[in-house]
C-alpha cells in the first residue's frame, strides 16, 4: 500500500521536470521561489526533452502495472477471508444440534451466509479508503515540502467540507438501504425455502 502511494505521488511529481522543460525560456527565469522544485528541475536539467518523456512513460506504466497486481492481490485476500468466514460458518451450523435449526427459520442461515458473502467488498473498500488516505498525506507531505501554506490550507479545507458532506448526505440512505435489502432478502429466502 505503501508502495502504491509513493507511485502515484511520483507520477505526478515527475510531470513537474516535463511541464518545466516544456515552459522553460531562459535560465534567470528557471530558477523560482520554491527550493523543492528548483532542485528537480536541476536534476532533470541534464537530460533532453525526449529522455524526459521516456522516463514519464515508463513511470506511468511500471505505476500502472504495480497497481493492476495490487489490486489483483487485494481481491484474492478478499475471496481467501470470505471463503474461510464461510467456512467457518458452515462448520459452526454443521456442529449444531437438531433443536438449534428447529427454533430459527432457515431464511436466517442463508442471509447470514450471503452477508458474508458480501464481507469480501467492504474488505476491498477498506483496504481502498486506507490506501486514498495514505494517498492524501502524502500530498499533504508534497505541500509541506512545497512551503505553500495558502495550497495547504485550500487543500485541507476542500478534504474537510467534501468529507463532511458525503457523511452528512449519505449516513441515512446507506442505513435505510442496508435495513431494506436485509428485509427484502429475509423475504426472498423464505419464498426459496
Amino acid at each position: 500500500m505503501f508502495i502504491n502511494s509513493l507511485l502515484e505521488v511520483l507520477s505526478i511529481g515527475i510531470l513537474i521536470p516535463l511541464v518545466s522543460f516544456l515552459f522553460r525560456s531562459n535560465q534567470s527565469e528557471h530558477n523560482s521561489q520554491n527550493e523543492f522544485f528548483n532542485y528537480i528541475r536541476d536534476i532533470f536539467s541534464i537530460f533532453s526533452f525526449n529522455e524526459i518523456l521516456l522516463i514519464v512513460i515508463i513511470i506511468f506504466i511500471i505505476k500502472n502495472f504495480y497497481i493492476l497486481f495490487y489490486n489483483y492481490y487485494i481481491g484474492i485476500i478478499g475471496v481467501n477471508i470470505r471463503s474461510r468466514i464461510v467456512k467457518n460458518i458452515y462448520d459452526k451450523y454443521l456442529s449444531q444440534y437438531l433443536i438449534f435449526f428447529s427454533n430459527r427459520h432457515s431464511s436466517i442461515f442463508l442471509r447470514n451466509i450471503n452477508d458474508i458473502q458480501q464481507l469480501a467488498n467492504v474488505i476491498v473498500t477498506i483496504l481502498t479508503l486506507t490506501l486514498e488516505i495514505v494517498l492524501m498525506f502524502f500530498f499533504l507531505l508534497i505541500l509541506i515540502m512545497n512551503d505553500n501554506q495558502f495550497m495547504m490550507l485550500f487543500f485541507i479545507t476542500i478534504l474537510i467540507i467534501s468529507s463532511y458532506f458525503l457523511i452528512i448526505f449519505n449516513r441515512k440512505k446507506i442505513y435505510n438501504y442496508g435495513k431494506s435489502r436485509q428485509i427484502f432478502e429475509n423475504a426472498i429466502n423464505k419464498l426459496i425455502i
